[in-house]
């Protein structure tokens, strides 16, 4: 019996073979069964920095994996920030309300870089050196909630 069959009758869900990792953080080869879900199904004997996957948002994974997709959404955070600043009213709407960082982040290593992302921002639009303490940032999210 096939293992996508297996997994239809004791879970009640099929495998959407497009999008179906199979991960085991300590590396090795895939358990049996797996092979049939597709060529690259099986994460487990990926590089370390690509030993995981990203569930509803959150890296699940090898912690070089999860640094990696950290790094790599910082960078993209950090440049749609900086198209906010040629227009001040919409930027301070936008940072203010969606950009401070209020959601629960996957790490505290995302969590202060988005905090300092958002802090370099603040810095830019007020005019000021970017080279203000970030640690003052943290400091009043925290105040505000």
């Amino acid at each position: 019996m096939s293992y996508n069959n297996v997994l239809h009758r004791e879970a009640g869900v099929t495998a959407n073979l497009g999008e179906t990792w199979v991960y085991n953080r300590d590396g090795g080869p895939a358990p049996p069964g797996i092979a049939e879900l597709g060529a690259n199904v099986w994460r487990g004997d990926a590089p370390e920095a690509e030993r995981g996957f990203v569930a509803l948002h959150t890296p699940l994974g090898h912690p070089r994996f999860v640094a990696a997709h950290t790094d790599t959404r910082l960078l993209e955070e950090a440049r749609l920030l900086q198209e906010l600043l040629p227009d001040l009213h919409c930027a301070w709407l936008l940072l203010a309300m969606c950009a401070s960082p209020r959601s629960l982040p996957a790490s505290a290593n995302y969590a202060r870089g988005n905090d300092d992302a958002v802090w370099r921002c603040l810095l830019a639009l007020l005019g000021e050196k970017g080279d203000a303490d970030p640690t003052l940032s943290r400091a009043a999210a925290g105040s505000f909630g």
